[in-house]
């Protein structure tokens, strides 16, 4: 891993909460509403477009996140993508959000940012609306493959053991990063 990366995180005011799959892992302060956030900053050796071409297709993303039952795009309208997540934990009842995602170009590639809607017509009515939910994905070319940057801030909804929830801001964000290394073959 960069060492640069730490350096990078700690001034944004990260915590480094460990490294794994070509991953550096950070925690942010715990906001008044309960949200924690978590960051990962990964360095893997893979083609920039095709990573960008997976994180930008949310729509597709049940098919790679093992967190993920269902995920479908509702809609798409001035630059803003409506998609339907259901997602699936642990010792939890599952949940399910409509994001509203945009797409912009970097520099050096691409930001994929994703919001829970406004609008939350098209839940199915059957799981535990998320409470809150935003992050992003960012994807930038490197001379050895590419640098991912994922970002997330949620709130389960419903009742979550607050276990359950140290579980999903941990060994989850990594069971993401993992699925999707492994989906890309990245090394």
């Amino acid at each position: 891993m960069d060492p640069s990366l730490l350096l990078l995180a700690a001034i944004g005011a990260w915590s480094p909460a460990g490294t794994e799959h070509g991953c550096a892992f950070f925690v942010g302060a715990t906001d008044a509403r309960g949200i924690t956030p978590v960051r990962a900053e990964c360095e893997w050796v893979v083609d920039a477009a095709r990573l960008t071409a997976v994180v930008s297709q949310m729509g597709n993303h049940d098919t790679i996140f093992s967190s993920l039952a269902d995920s479908a795009v509702l809609s798409t309208a001035g630059g803003v993508q409506r998609i339907y997540q259901r997602q699936s934990a642990t010792l939890a009842p599952d949940r399910e959000v409509v994001l509203d995602v945009t797409t912009e170009a970097l520099p050096d590639g691409t930001r994929v940012r994703f919001r829970k809607s406004a609008n939350q017509a098209g839940l199915k009515g059957d799981a535990v609306e998320v409470g809150f939910q935003e992050g992003m994905w960012e994807v930038h070319r490197t001379a050895g493959g590419a640098r991912l940057v994922y970002e997330l801030r949620y709130l389960p909804g419903g009742m979550v053991p607050a276990a359950v929830l140290k579980w999903f801001q941990g060994a989850g964000t990594r069971a993401v990063l993992a699925d999707l290394k492994a989906h890309l073959g990245a090394r």
